[in-house]
């Protein structure tokens, strides 16, 4: 395994690039122009909208942030950033398809349990989703947690949790 300098994150000892920030490994320590999740707090984005509060989340498909929505009533928002982690080419355009896909599907869904999708909008040639931002412990938080202390989620639970997935998706599917 070959540990990232800036995140501290494992990767494979054959990575040129971190899976889960971007930077280079091995050589250069600086941050490249691909790196996802480096906003900083009070960045602003979509010409003046949103206020970056702070990352909240960070994986292999992209970062997001807790902002907060400058034009109306300063109301938080939760902004996907697409990560470009080693992308370039068509490899690229179809990532950049692919999110817009993911936004495209989940406008379309409606359901409590879910977020509302506000807008996308691309700025300096990185792409980013506008969302309610729903305030809790992720899963891969209480994962983590359990992992931990040596202990896995009950299966009982994980059951409970598919059958809730199940449930938000196809009774909130656009298709019925």
């Amino acid at each position: 395994m070959c540990i990232c300098s800036i995140c501290k994150s494992n990767n494979p000892t054959d990575a040129r690039f971190c899976n889960w920030c971007g930077t280079m490994i091995g050589g250069q320590e600086t941050i490249n122009q691909s790196a996802t999740g480096f906003l900083p707090s009070q960045s602003v984005l979509d010409n003046e909208r949103y206020a970056i509060l702070r990352r909240v989340g960070q994986g292999g498909m992209g970062a997001v942030y807790k902002a907060q929505d400058l034009l109306l009533n300063k109301r938080v928002v939760a902004i996907k950033e697409m990560s470009r982690n080693g992308l370039a080419g068509q490899e690229l355009e179809a990532a950049i398809a692919a999110f817009t896909h993911e936004a495209e599907i989940l406008s379309r869904l409606k359901h409590q349990s879910l977020p509302h999708v506000y807008e996308t909008f691309e700025e300096n040639g990185r792409h980013y989703l506008v969302m309610d931002f729903i305030e809790g412990e992720t899963l891969d938080r209480v994962l983590k947690g359990l992992h931990g202390r040596g202990k896995r989620l009950p299966v009982k639970q994980v059951l409970n949790v598919g059958r809730q997935l199940c449930r938000k998706v196809f009774l909130s599917s656009p298709c019925q």
